[in-house]
């Protein structure tokens, strides 16, 4: 069973190019590279270190990357439209997330939910960002 797990891990991290380049640079396996950067993730989470700009890099960089690829590659009208609705959602947060830091400060394992919550929302198998448009943007922009 964990042997399955690390190579369905291993497989679906050789579909990116980007660690197909650092791992020739650093010599370093994709799959050891990417468990490091988790590790790190974790320990900035769960630490405090700069956890505000760890989360924001992690509900950014892989979606920007990944718009990119959509945009270039000039994909599927439903994966440019998922990446529009994670933008929206993503700059929501981001706004609400200025306004009420103070409050949001006092929350325990709050940048931890918030990783949890960026990751569902830009996984393309989840589609949480989807569902939160359409229970939550929609339904309210309805109300009026």
């Amino acid at each position: 069973m964990q042997a399955d797990l690390w190579q369905q891990y291993s497989a679906e991290l050789q579909k990116y190019a980007v660690l197909a380049k650092a791992e020739s640079k650093l010599g370093v396996k994709r799959k050891i590279l990417v468990l490091i950067l988790a590790g790190v993730l974790v320990l900035v989470v769960f630490c405090g270190v700069g956890i505000s700009l760890a989360c924001n890099l992690v509900g950014f960089l892989p979606a920007a990357y990944m718009t990119v690829q959509v945009m270039e590659k000039n994909g599927p009208e439903l994966d440019r439209e998922m990446w529009l609705t994670y933008w929206v959602l993503f700059g929501a947060c981001t706004v609400v997330e200025t306004f009420s830091s103070w409050v949001l400060y006092w929350i325990p394992f709050y940048y931890a939910f918030k990783v949890a919550f960026l990751i569902w929302c830009m996984h393309p198998s989840w589609r949480g960002a989807a569902f939160v448009y359409e229970q939550f943007f929609l339904r309210t922009a309805a109300l009026r």
